[in-house]
């Protein structure tokens, strides 16, 4: 309800696309965010790291009307 609440704030606002990055393993987020719209785009190699371990990150975004 949160995220939804803040993409409609950004349709208010006049944005028209929306972008985000998550960890290709945080499945539960990333549904998510295909049931919101976001669709994904790319695959990052290593996109992020924590403490000593890289993590690969999906890309992903949202058009808004």
């Amino acid at each position: 309800q949160v995220l939804q609440a803040c993409l409609d704030q950004a349709r208010l606002c006049g944005l028209t696309r929306i972008e985000l990055e998550s960890r290709i393993d945080n499945h539960r987020a990333i549904a998510l965010y295909e049931r919101l719209g976001f669709r994904r785009e790319a695959l990052k190699v290593h996109g992020m790291r924590f403490g000593d371990r890289y993590h690969d990150t999906v890309q992903m975004s949202l058009l808004l009307d």
